[in-house]
C-alpha cells in the first residue's frame, strides 16, 4: 500500500479540498454559474426523461429552444448532467464536481510526471501542487469552464514524450486525447493543437523518416475527425446557415493580463512566483545538462506566458479588429497552458539537481503544505460570503434576480432543480441567431423577448419537441419566448408557419382566442446526424482496440517465453 500510496493519497487530498463546504454546506455561486447549470440541467433532464435532443434546449435557458451545448463541449455537458442527476441538488452537484475536478487534475498530472520518469515522491508533490493553482481553482472559486480542460490538459501532453523521445506519433493516443479536448472545451483543444504543433515541429527537423511521420500524422487527424464528428458536423451546419451570436468581445483586453487586473492567477498558490524564479535560476546553471524536453517545455512555457501578459499589446489588436484577437476575450486564458507546463518543466528541473536527499525532499513538500492551506482557507472565507451576499438585479452584469436572498440560497438545497433556475435568471446571449442588426445589447433583448415573457407561458417537453401553451382573450399576433434557427420548425394549433421573426429569432404568430399550442423542433440535415452517430461509435470501438491490442501483446509474451 505505501508503494501506491499516490494513487489513494490523491483522491484523499480532493476530499481534503472539499471539506470546508461539507463542513459549511455553503456554496460558491460564481459569475459564470447560471449558465453553466442552466446547460448542465438540460443534459440531466435529457438523461432523466430519455428525452435526447442534441441541438436545441429542451429544460434549461428558460425552454427557449436555444442551442448551447452542442457548440461548448457536449460530451462534458453530458457528464455535468449525469452528476447533476447524482447530486441531486445543486449544493451536492458542486461538491461532487469539485472533487471530480481536484481527482483529475492531480491524476493526470501525477500521470504525465510518471511517464516522463519522474520519481514517485516529485511526481506526487507536483500534482498536489497543480491542484491548488488558480487553473483549477478557476472553476472552484468561479466555475471558470477552461478549468475542466486544463485539469486533463496534462494528460494531452503524453503523445510529446514519444514525439521527442522517440521520434514518432502515437496515432491512435494522439487522437483520442486531443478529441477528448475538443469534447470538452473547444479553446483549450485549440491551444493544445498548437502545443502539438510545437513539438512536432522538432520531431519533424530531427526525424530522418519524414514521410513516416507526415502519415502518422494524417492518420491521427482522420481519427481524430471520426472522433469528433458530432462537432464539425454541427458546427458547419449552424454557422454556415445561420449568423450567430459570438460571446462578448471584451475591448479592454489588457486589463486582464495575469500581470495587471487578473494577477490573482500568479499567488495561487503564493509560492508560484517564487518557484518560478527558482526553477529558471537552476535551470540557467543546469542548462548544460538539460534534455531536449526540458529546453522545448520551458520555451512553449515562456511564449504561453508572454501570451497571459499586457506585454502584447491586447487592448490595441482588439479594437483595431485583428483576426481572431476577439476570440480570446482574457490574455489569463494562456495562463492555464503555463501552469500546466511549467509544473512539467520545474519537475524536470528540479530532478537535475545534485542537492542532498532529505532537503531535497523537503522543499517540495513544503510547497505542497502551504498550498494546501491557502486553498484550504481561502475556499474557507469565500464560501463565508454564501450568507452576507446580496441576491439582487444586477444590470451590468446581466443577472436577473426573481425571489429574496433566502429563497435564492435554499433553492441551490432543493432536489426541485429548475427552482434556482427560474430564481436566478442570467441574460447571456450566446450563440444565440441574428436576424437583424440593430445596434441594441444583445444582453438586454434577450432579457426582454425571452427572460420577461416566460412566466406567461406554459412549457412541456413531448419527445424531442416543445410544446409551449397560452390562453388568450381575443385572437391576435402573439411573440413567444422561444428562439428559431434555420433548421428549427414550427407548428401553431396543429399547422406548420414560418412566422415573422425578432432581431434574436424570437416568432410573432397569429393566435386564436382561447387556448394556443405551439410545438417546436429542430430537423438537421442527414449528414449532421450522421456525424454525431459516427462520433459515438468511433468512441465505442476506442476501449475496444484497446482491449485487442492488449490481448495482443500478452500472446506475443507467453510465446516469447
Amino acid at each position: 500500500m505505501k508503494k501506491n500510496y499516490p494513487y489513494w493519497v490523491i483522491p484523499l487530498m480532493a476530499v481534503l479540498f472539499i471539506l470546508p463546504n461539507l463542513i459549511t454546506r455553503d456554496m460558491i455561486v460564481g459569475s459564470d454559474a447560471v449558465f453553466h447549470f442552466n446547460r448542465f440541467y438540460d443534459t440531466a433532464m435529457q438523461i432523466k426523461n430519455g428525452n435526447f435532443e442534441y441541438f436545441i434546449t429542451l429544460y434549461g435557458f428558460q425552454q427557449s429552444g436555444r442551442i448551447v451545448n452542442a457548440l461548448y463541449g457536449p460530451l462534458w455537458a453530458y457528464l455535468n448532467g449525469l452528476l447533476v442527476l447524482i447530486g441531486g441538488s445543486w449544493f451536492r452537484y458542486q461538491v461532487l464536481a469539485n472533487f471530480l475536478i481536484y481527482l483529475i487534475s492531480g491524476s493526470s498530472m501525477y500521470c504525465l510526471l510518471k511517464r516522463a520518469g519522474i520519481s514517485k515522491s516529485l511526481a506526487f508533490s507536483a500534482a498536489i501542487f497543480f491542484m491548488t493553482t488558480f487553473s483549477i481553482q478557476y472553476w472552484i472559486q468561479r466555475q471558470g469552464f477552461t478549468s475542466w480542460g486544463t485539469a486533463v490538459l496534462p494528460l494531452c501532453l503524453l503523445p510529446l514524450l514519444d514525439m521527442v523521445e522517440k521520434g514518432r506519433i502515437p496515432v491512435v493516443k494522439l487522437a483520442i486525447l486531443m478529441a477528448l479536448m475538443t469534447q470538452i472545451h473547444l479553446f483549450s483543444s485549440l491551444l493544445l493543437a498548437g502545443i502539438y504543433a510545437f513539438y512536432f515541429v522538432y520531431t519533424f527537423i530531427r526525424s530522418e523518416q519524414k514521410m513516416k511521420l507526415m502519415k502518422d500524422v494524417s492518420l491521427a487527424v482522420l481519427l481524430f475527425l471520426g472522433l469528433t464528428a458530432n462537432l464539425w458536423g454541427s458546427l458547419f451546419y449552424l454557422y454556415t446557415n445561420n449568423q450567430l451570436i459570438s460571446p462578448f468581445v471584451n475591448q479592454q483586453m489588457s486589463n486582464f493580463a495575469v500581470d495587471s487586473g487578473s494577477d490573482y492567477w500568479l499567488f495561487y498558490p503564493y509560492t508560484f512566483v517564487p518557484l518560478m524564479g527558482a526553477m529558471l535560476a537552476i535551470y540557467l546553471v543546469n542548462r548544460k545538462k538539460m534534455t531536449p524536453l526540458i529546453h522545448l517545455t520551458g520555451a512553449l512555457s515562456l511564449i504561453f506566458l508572454i501570451l497571459s501578459s499586457d506585454l502584447l499589446p491586447w487592448t490595441t489588436w482588439v479594437q483595431k479588429q485583428v483576426p481572431f484577437v476577439s476570440l480570446i476575450q482574457f490574455p489569463f486564458r494562456f495562463f492555464a497552458p503555463f501552469t500546466v507546463l511549467f509544473v512539467f518543466f520545474t519537475a524536470q528541473v528540479y530532478s537535475t539537481t545534485n542537492w542532498p536527499k532529505r532537503l531535497k525532499q523537503i522543499i517540495p513538500m513544503l510547497v505542497v503544505v502551504i498550498g494546501a492551506v491557502q486553498i484550504l482557507y481561502t475556499t474557507n472565507q469565500t464560501l463565508q460570503r454564501w450568507h452576507t451576499d446580496r441576491y439582487t438585479n444586477k444590470e451590468g452584469i446581466h443577472t436577473y434576480v426573481y425571489g429574496d436572498d433566502q429563497q435564492v440560497r435554499d433553492s441551490f438545497y432543493s432536489r426541485d432543480l429548475k427552482k434556482s433556475l427560474e430564481l436566478l435568471q442570467k441574460g447571456t446571449p450566446d450563440y444565440l441567431p441574428v436576424y437583424e442588426e440593430t445596434g441594441r445589447n444583445n444582453y438586454n433583448l434577450y432579457k426582454q423577448k425571452v427572460v420577461d415573457p416566460n412566466p406567461d407561458f406554459q412549457k412541456i417537453v413531448a419527445g424531442n419537441s416543445l410544446i409551449v401553451k397560452w390562453t388568450q382573450s381575443k385572437a391576435g399576433q402573439t411573440q413567444l419566448p422561444i428562439v428559431l434557427y434555420h433548421g428549427s420548425g414550427i407548428a401553431v394549433n396543429g399547422k406548420k408557419v414560418s412566422p415573422a421573426l425578432s432581431e434574436i429569432g424570437t416568432p410573432t404568430v397569429q393566435a386564436k382566442s382561447g387556448v394556443n399550442k405551439v410545438r417546436l423542433w429542430f430537423n438537421p440535415p442527414f449528414y449532421v446526424d450522421a456525424g454525431i452517430w459516427l462520433a459515438i461509435l468511433f468512441w465505442l470501438l476506442c476501449p475496444v482496440y484497446y482491449v485487442v491490442k492488449k490481448t495482443r501483446l500478452k500472446k506475443m509474451f507467453k510465446a516469447s517465453n
